[in-house]
């Protein structure tokens, strides 16, 4: 929630420091923002600046500073939401002090809705030799659109102790020290709260929410980012106006975790009517892949605050995957065409396995023994070698024999 700051002034004391109340006064408007939560709740944040002028004149505070608020430990506020559905309000003037009456509060009731608000930490603000200021703030969440007033009253109070020391100061309907008392003294309350004391939320700006959807694709492909914009002006009845402004998307590369460097894509501002999904916007990545990031963001406009989402937050990243691979083949082409074929890759078969036969120790393949013991193959080879030379002196004895008797074996 941003909650923008301004110089209200809300309250003068008077000149003796034993006596003195705040000072009707009609301060500009405070300013802060309104938002609308999906559930339609409506929450205010409003804030603005009290001031004590420093003097010995009728109105001012005898303060230095080295006591800055003079008798006083500092300022108090309390805010009139007007809320019939909780705790709310309407301000009246009863014969000791103000009354916050609600629909829900006892009059007089000592609730948290009751309480003073201060600032602990410095209920006395910055002095200055003319003023002594500080800052008020204060929140609320009205049930609907519908049940936010058109009317908010802020109402100063001085502490003149400390919560323990003073406890009714701390109390709305108690501590008759308060600027809206002063007024009814001085014969102003039929003015004052129609003042610039109260004001309406019309004037407070609208924080809208910026949700977005990315998408996710190949390298090659084009990833987009859509973007819904809610709770605009138009959704608070009390603050309608023409939503206007524009939502632009920038996308940052896989390596720019932080999205700080250039975005490698910015799309053009698209103009913004009122709640909606805008968008997508589309890029083909050119970083390869890897996660890209995307952020959109909300111009703003006279009633709406601006509104961006984070880098990488959920919906704002797209994945970009590399696509599947493949192999190109170019066979001859008939003259009219002369694009490639692309096929898919096929496995090449592995040559066949030879299996060993049982009981052999090498095998030899292709030859007629394959898988026999050598000691085997040695033995068989010998017995041949056995046989042919027998068969070889057989034949010499026959030769010879032929020869005695003067016959050539074979004539």
């Amino acid at each position: 929630m941003v909650v923008v700051l301004s110089s209200v002034v809300l309250a003068a004391f008077g000149a003796t420091a034993a006596s003195a109340t705040p000072a009707a006064v009609n301060p500009p408007a405070p300013t802060g923002t309104i938002t609308t939560a999906s559930n339609g709740t409506v929450t205010l944040n409003v804030t603005g600046s009290w001031s004590w002028p420093v003097g010995n004149k009728a109105g001012d505070i005898k303060a230095t500073n080295a006591k800055k608020c003079g008798a006083y430990v500092g300022v108090g506020w309390g805010v009139v939401w007007n809320d019939a559905n909780d705790a709310g309000y309407t301000l009246k003037y009863g014969s000791v002090a103000p009354e916050l009456v609600g629909s829900t509060t006892a009059v007089n009731g000592n609730t948290v809705d009751e309480s003073v608000h201060y600032n602990a930490a410095n209920p006395c603000g910055s002095f200055s030799t003319s003023a002594i200021t500080g800052q008020w703030t204060d929140q609320h969440t009205y049930a609907n659109a519908a049940s936010v007033p058109t009317s908010i009253c802020v109402v100063s109070y001085a502490l003149k102790g400390t919560p323990a020391s003073k406890p009714k100061h701390y109390l709305v309907d108690k501590n008759s020290h308060n600027s809206f008392h002063t007024a009814v003294k001085a014969g102003l309350g039929a003015s004052w709260p129609t003042s610039s004391a109260c004001f309406d939320p019309t004037i407070l700006k609208v924080s809208p929410t910026i949700v977005t959807t990315a998408t996710n694709a190949q390298v090659g492909s084009a990833i987009t980012d859509s973007a819904a914009l809610s709770g605009t002006a138009t959704a608070v009845t009390s603050n309608a106006s023409t939503v206007s402004g524009t939502i632009s998307f920038k996308l940052y590369g896989p390596s720019d975790t932080g999205c700080t460097s250039t975005p490698v894509f910015t799309s053009t501002a698209m103009p913004v009517s009122g709640n909606g999904t805008y968008g997508p916007a589309s890029f083909v990545p050119t970083q390869g892949a890897g996660t890209y990031r995307w952020i959109a963001t909300y111009s703003g406009d006279a009633a709406d605050n601006g509104a961006t989402e984070t880098c990488g937050a959920t919906g704002e990243t797209s994945t970009v995957t590399a696509a599947p691979a493949t192999t190109t083949s170019n066979p001859p082409t008939s003259p009219s065409s002369s694009t490639p074929v692309v096929t898919a890759s096929t496995p090449t078969p592995s040559a066949p396995v030879t299996a060993a036969i049982s009981g052999a120790t090498t095998v030899h393949t292709g030859e007629p023994w394959a898988g026999s013991k050598p000691f085997e193959v040695a033995l068989i080879a010998f017995g041949l070698s056995l046989m042919g030379l027998g068969l070889v002196q057989r034949r010499r004895l026959a030769v010879r024999k032929h020869a005695d008797h003067g016959a050539v074996p074979g004539d």
